[in-house]
């Protein structure tokens, strides 16, 4: 640990603005990678909305009214729950 406080307190502003930038790139990768893993929940989630159609278990135009509200839920928030609740009512149908 003293090694790095010495690196640092002994580098110029260039190497310094380096670390600073890695930093902000390590923070911006790790923030992508979790919007990532939730657009794959969502997408999976979907993936059994359209399972159900495929399987015949389902009309088309219901499955098309699904989609239009979730797609209509939401701000960028996170859907997946919202479409856990919508496939436990279809899988009731």
């Amino acid at each position: 640990m003293q090694y790095m406080i010495d690196f640092v307190a002994h580098s110029d502003y260039c190497m310094r603005l380096l670390m600073v930038i890695s930093i902000g790139s390590i923070t911006v990768m790790a923030a992508k990678i979790g919007e990532f893993r939730k657009i794959g929940q969502e997408v999976r989630a979907l993936g059994r909305i359209t399972a159900l159609e495929q399987t015949a278990q389902l009309p088309e135009g219901i499955i098309r009214q699904v989609f239009g509200e979730i797609a209509a839920y939401g701000n960028g928030a996170s859907r997946e729950p919202f479409i856990q609740t919508k496939i436990g009512r279809l899988d009731g149908k």
